[in-house]
C-alpha cells in the first residue's frame, strides 16, 4: 500500500500492477510506472513510495509526453542510450589507445555488457553510466572552467539517477578530481557548481508541481 502525507490511502498494490501492465510488458512497465503517476497528478515520495533519487522519475514522465506509443518510444531511447555508451567507451579507451583498438576494445565490451546487464535498453542502469562515462572523459581530458562545472553536473545526475551505484560512482569521480587537481584546490569551485545546479534542477519541477 501507498501512503500520503497525512496517511491517507491512495494506491494498493493491485493498482500499481495494472499500471505495471496496462500498456506493456510487467518487466517494462515499471520502469515508467513513477512518469505515469506524476502524468495523473501525484507526486513522488509525498503521494506515491519513491525508492530512486527524482531525475529517473521526470525521464519517464517526460518519455511518456513524447506519444501514446510509450513502449515503442521508451525502446527507441534505449537504443540510442545503448549507441550513447558505446561512443563513450570508445572515447573513454581512446584516452590512452590508439583508434583502432580502442573502436575492437568498445565493441566488444558491448557486447558484454549487453549480455549480462542490457535487459531493458532504457532502465535507469544505462543513463547512470552514460552520466559516469562522460564525467570521467571530461575530469580526463579537460582543464577549462566550464567543462569542469559540466563535469560535476554529469556526476551529481549519477546520483540523483540511482542513489545505490551513483553515490559510489560520484564518489570515485570526486576522488579522480581532487587527485588531478590536487595543485589547483580552487578549480573545485567549479564542479561544486555543477553539482548545485544538479540538484535545483532536478527538485525544481518537484516544487513547481507542487504549487499547482
Amino acid at each position: 500500500y501507498w501512503f500520503g502525507d497525512h496517511g491517507d490511502l491512495h494506491f494498493p498494490l493491485r493498482r500499481q500492477r495494472l499500471l505495471c501492465i496496462r500498456d506493456r510488458p510487467l518487466t517494462e512497465g515499471w520502469f515508467s510506472l513513477g512518469g505515469k503517476l506524476i502524468e495523473e497528478g501525484f507526486l513522488p515520495y509525498t503521494d506515491f513510495y519513491a525508492y530512486l533519487t527524482p531525475f529517473y522519475y521526470w525521464y519517464s514522465y517526460f518519455i511518456l509526453q513524447l506519444g501514446e506509443e510509450t513502449i515503442f518510444i521508451s525502446r527507441l531511447l534505449g537504443q540510442f542510450n545503448l549507441n550513447i555508451l558505446f561512443f563513450l567507451t570508445y572515447k573513454v579507451l581512446n584516452i590512452n589507445f590508439p583508434k583502432a583498438q580502442s573502436l575492437i576494445s568498445a565493441l566488444f565490451a558491448m557486447i558484454f555488457y549487453l549480455s549480462i546487464n542490457a535487459i531493458i535498453s532504457y532502465d535507469f542502469i544505462h543513463i547512470v553510466n552514460i552520466f559516469a562515462l562522460s564525467s570521467f572523459y571530461i575530469i580526463a581530458t579537460k582543464e577549462t572552467p566550464r567543462y569542469l562545472f559540466l563535469a560535476g553536473f554529469l556526476a551529481a545526475m549519477c546520483f540523483l539517477t540511482k542513489q545505490s551505484n551513483g553515490a559510489v560512482i560520484f564518489a570515485t569521480l570526486a576522488i579522480i578530481f581532487i587527485y588531478k587537481f590536487w595543485d589547483y584546490k580552487k578549480l573545485i569551485f567549479y564542479p561544486f557548481l555543477g553539482v548545485l545546479l544538479a540538484v535545483i534542477l532536478n527538485f525544481l519541477p518537484y516544487y513547481n508541481l507542487c504549487l499547482l
